[in-house]
């Protein structure tokens, strides 16, 4: 949904997108949910053939902590709100993949009041959901990696239930203040972490199970990361 016409005209820009209709009822996992995406190795000498071959190491296993394997988070790692997780990121096909630790710092209820800038007729969409404000810190793993700025990492973030299942996000575009979303700047690819406040929504009959990374048509979509509450 676009709100043309906000309640003030401070926020005149602010565009917002809601929708109630794609709540999953099974409790087994989260729903799929679709979001945008914004989108050869040079040939060696073969070695001279010795009289006896020589043994090969094995490598030990890499241990696996908490859900992840050697130095990124396997699908399905929990974590704890306040403990970071370090995610491979592809934000889109011409960005290669990056290590991106992820800090969900803070899930928080909002009030339907904050909305009034909004608009009224979106405070009637709100009606009998809880919108909650998360607030996450990310930081460049690999400085030397490719560039990540003006890369939403927020629209690869999302939210479960106490369920299991996903619920809504809500987006709006431009300033808002009691949780401003926004893309990476420049200063995150030398290494100077970043936060961010995205916003989510359920029915009031439920609570907030945890927040989410799960990109769009990976592995994760299905089995994301999560940070429970």
């Amino acid at each position: 949904m676009t709100i043309n016409k906000p309640a003030l005209a401070s926020v005149a820009a602010l565009a917002l997108v809601f929708g109630l209709a794609g709540c999953s009822s099974s409790a087994e996992e989260p729903e799929k949910t679709e979001k945008p995406v914004s989108s050869s190795a040079p040939e060696t000498e073969k070695p001279e053939p010795t009289d006896e071959a020589e043994p090969t190491e094995t490598p030990e296993a890499e241990e696996e902590t908490g859900g992840a394997t050697g130095d990124t988070a396997a699908p399905g790692t929990t974590v704890a709100v306040g403990e970071e997780a370090i995610v491979s990121w592809q934000p889109s096909e011409d960005v290669p993949a990056q290590p991106v630790g992820i800090t969900v710092k803070s899930i928080t209820p909002a009030s339907i009041d904050d909305f009034a800038v909004v608009g009224a007729d979106f405070q009637a969409q709100l009606e009998g959901y809880t919108p909650y404000y998360i607030t996450v810190e990310a930081k460049k793993v690999d400085v030397a990696g490719g560039k990540l700025a003006n890369q939403a990492l927020y629209g690869d973030m999302g939210a479960v239930d106490a369920d299991g299942r996903s619920m809504q996000t809500v987006s709006i575009i431009g300033s808002f203040e009691p949780c401003d979303t926004s893309s990476l700047d420049a200063s995150f690819d030398e290494g100077t972490p970043q936060t961010f406040c995205y916003i989510v929504a359920g029915p009031d009959t439920g609570d907030i199970g945890g927040a989410t990374f799960e990109p769009y048509d990976t592995d994760f979509n299905d089995n994301p990361v999560i940070w429970n509450k």
